[in-house]
């Protein structure tokens, strides 16, 4: 998997802060659910995909904590 970074800003600019934080959300549930199987999914890219949670638990941190934010202050 590539870096996450480059996904989160074409959906900063496409869809806009409050959607791109939703799917930031949602996929960091779908990933670490995943990490949970490792005969899966989860077992063969569990790398990549920890390190994917990390840039989507970063990212967060970074700016879900400033609700009042517009979306022009947002970047990836």
């Amino acid at each position: 998997m590539a870096s996450e970074h480059g996904r989160i800003g074409f959906l900063l600019q496409r869809d806009g802060a409050a959607a791109t934080i939703e799917w930031v959300r949602r996929t960091l549930c779908i990933y670490r659910h995943a990490l949970r199987d490792r005969a899966g999914y989860g077992g063969a890219f569990r790398r990549p995909i920890i390190e994917s949670c990390c840039e989507f638990r970063h990212w967060l941190r970074r700016h879900d904590l400033h609700p009042l934010r517009s979306e022009n202050q947002i970047e990836a």
